[in-house]
């Protein structure tokens, strides 16, 4: 009996440190990752790209997801401005680690070969979550961890999330998105700070939608987030357009990527609004 007992006891500590979702993390180009995260929906198992500035979650059609009716349709933009057209669905349910989530409303996106399930901020939102690069785990938390010291963030209208960042010594903000692999500057702060910034070479990308995007590469001498420094760090600039650039604010020319979001770990509070960072 006694032996039982113990063992059951190791089982439940086994289970419950179990319980993080494992980050799946691709490097790309310029130091850059794309990070993924298999979640459960409606007892399939389905690969998500984590994305803490999609405004909401999709999924690609696939045997499964064309079984959901369409309920209507939605539009989505990406990086080119380009309007996409998306079937409403709902699945009875996901989990994202421990965390269940019942019919939920999502985006059934056809974008051909570039198709991926998206996780976005409308099944992000009033969560906390541990996001740690050292262990590649994602924790659902029930509430903040104590010894820590958190800061506020500022949450926009859509939902998207603005921490204070440091360049080249500058205080200024950035939008906190780790479905954007290279960090990204607006280009009329670049032609403002032109001294910050030391130009490297021009690259062409695609958005979400495999629309053509083009942007040019420059090598900023330090950007800081919290403890976090880093030197010599590679930034993407593209024209933000009046309308990001209103939405944003004029205090936010940044998108922060996954160059330097994966250089430390993350508690992210969409309760309450709060962030804390801890270097690797």
């Amino acid at each position: 009996m006694q032996m039982f007992m113990i063992l059951n006891i190791v089982l439940i500590i086994m289970s419950s440190s179990a319980l993080a979702a494992q980050l799946l993390i691709t490097p790309k180009d310029f130091g850059s990752s794309k990070i993924e995260l298999d979640l459960l929906l409606d007892h399939q198992s389905k690969r998500f790209q984590f994305d803490t500035a999609g405004k909401s979650t999709s999924l690609a059609p696939d045997k499964q997801t064309l079984a959901y009716p369409s309920l209507g349709k939605s539009t989505l933009k990406g990086a080119s401005g380009i309007p996409m057209e998306c079937d409403v669905v709902q699945p009875e349910r996901i989990f994202i680690d421990s965390k269940k989530i019942l019919r939920p409303v999502l985006n059934r996106c056809d974008f051909g070969n570039q198709s991926f399930n998206n996780l976005g901020l409308d099944l992000l939102d009033k969560l906390i979550f541990d996001l740690n690069f050292r262990d590649s785990q994602l924790k659902v938390l029930s509430r903040r961890p104590s010894g820590f010291l958190f800061q506020p963030l500022i949450r926009l209208p859509k939902g998207h999330i603005k921490i204070p960042v440091g360049l080249d010594k500058r205080k200024t903000n950035a939008i906190f998105d780790t479905g954007w692999l290279v960090t990204s500057v607006d280009s009329r702060y670049v032609e403002q700070n032109h001294g910050m910034f030391k130009f490297l070479k021009k690259e062409t990308g695609v958005d979400i939608g495999g629309n053509p995007v083009t942007f040019n590469l420059y090598e900023v001498a330090s950007l800081s987030i919290g403890n976090l420094s880093l030197n010599k760090v590679i930034v993407s600039t593209f024209d933000f357009g009046d309308d990001l650039r209103n939405y944003f604010g004029s205090d936010a020319p940044i998108i922060l990527g996954t160059n330097v979001i994966a250089h430390a770990n993350w508690i992210i509070d969409l309760k309450s609004n709060l962030w804390n960072i801890q270097n690797l």
